[in-house]
């Protein structure tokens, strides 16, 4: 009788492990596992032992895929971030692109990134300028365009914040006196 109700109790983990979000395949092959190791055991408090490394393992499997669905809404936002930065993109484009509100993104997105979503794109802004200043011969207003600012007053004042210099010197030492990185995913 034991055994029975344990069995039932592996299969309601089991559907609520998955309705968290756990893989079948993974969920399938536990299940098929620890019902050939309950068949196995004789004694009450082996199966009391067991049944709590059955819990916590159960947990697990809820609680590190939340991390990865976090992660994985993280990456899918800044992919979309650093392939749009060049044209106006506020935080709601972005929480559409990942399919959530604007208001839980942002919680997520600043948790996770420590800056919140604007800043986050103002930095991959200033960092794709970098590379044109060093590498193009384009007017400050030009890159400040292909960057994704309205206009080059904003662009320089953005460009100062993170480098403690302007755009134009930071093109004429070629970014040699740079030594602030600013951290950005790709």
């Amino acid at each position: 009788v034991i055994r029975i109700r344990i069995q039932e109790l592996i299969v309601i983990l089991s559907r609520a492990v998955l309705e968290g979000g756990a893989s079948v395949e993974e969920v399938f092959g536990l299940n098929d596992r620890y019902l050939l190791q309950l068949q196995q055991m004789n004694h009450v408090n082996d199966i009391a032992d067991w049944l709590s490394e059955i819990l916590q393992r159960f947990s697990d499997c809820v609680f590190n895929l939340k991390l990865i669905k976090h992660a994985d809404v993280i990456r899918k936002a800044v992919h979309f971030m650093n392939a749009n930065y060049t044209r106006k993109i506020v935080l709601q484009d972005v929480a559409d692109h990942v399919y959530m509100s604007a208001s839980y993104f942002s919680k997520i997105f600043n948790e996770e990134m420590g800056v919140s979503v604007s800043e986050y794109i103002r930095k991959v802004r200033v960092e794709k300028s970098k590379i044109l200043l060093r590498e193009s011969s384009s007017s400050l207003s030009e890159i400040a365009t292909m960057v994704g600012f309205d206009d080059q007053s904003y662009f320089t004042k953005i460009f100062r914040k993170y480098t403690n210099q302007s755009p134009g010197i930071y093109r004429r030492n070629r970014g040699r006196s740079d030594n602030r990185s600013i951290e950005i995913l790709e």
